[in-house]
């Protein structure tokens, strides 16, 4: 519920912890984006931050988010760029090689942490989280970062797999000449995938 950011992880409490959260981004919007010589207002990158939040988990679509937005493509990817560049969120490149299947070839997007994505959504206790539609997503984004600190592997090495027919895998890399992959549910009840 509270991400991984140490003060807003420890924090005594949920309203602490949603406070502290409100403050990171309003500071790294207002002081910290400025500072690197970026000139977007702080209120228009909070909205596109917010907008992106609801894509977390999802394959990117540069064209939709700028209709949505009503700014370009390429300044869809200029904003992404800059959350990405501030480790704000990340791209997953997909897998593919030709295996006559078609494919996705867009990446797909995750928010760095979950406290922000939760902040950013208006996710203020772990009972609104339950009953959110954006809890697979959110379960999905926070495994998926967890896995991939704990296999070793740099961004570069990591990708996720998906035909335009459904078959998907979330998180995807090739080790010793092997092909691993991985897919993140939610569920309530869960328990081990006999095959």
């Amino acid at each position: 519920m509270r991400g991984g950011l140490p003060r807003s992880f420890t924090a005594s409490d949920e309203e602490n912890s949603l406070l502290w959260r409100e403050n990171y981004i309003r500071t790294f919007l207002e002081r910290d984006i400025p500072q690197l010589g970026i000139q977007i207002s702080a209120n228009m990158l909070r909205r596109f931050w917010t907008m992106v939040a609801h894509y977390h988990g999802q394959i990117i679509n540069y064209s939709e988010l700028g209709r949505s937005f009503g700014i370009s493509d390429v300044t869809v990817r200029k904003y992404i760029d800059i959350l990405e560049g501030t480790f704000m969120i990340s791209t997953l490149q997909p897998w593919y090689v030709n295996i006559g299947k078609r494919l996705v070839k867009r990446p797909k997007m995750y928010l760095k942490d979950s406290g922000i994505f939760h902040s950013l959504m208006s996710i203020e206790s772990i009972d609104q989280l339950l009953s959110h539609n954006k809890l697979g997503a959110s379960w999905e984004g926070f495994a998926l970062g967890c896995v991939c600190r704990s296999i070793g592997k740099g961004k570069e090495q990591l990708y996720f797999w998906i035909t335009h027919s459904g078959a998907e895998l979330d998180l995807f890399w090739v080790e010793k000449g092997k092909n691993w992959g991985i897919e993140f549910k939610y569920l309530d009840a869960p328990g081990l995938l006999n095959q």
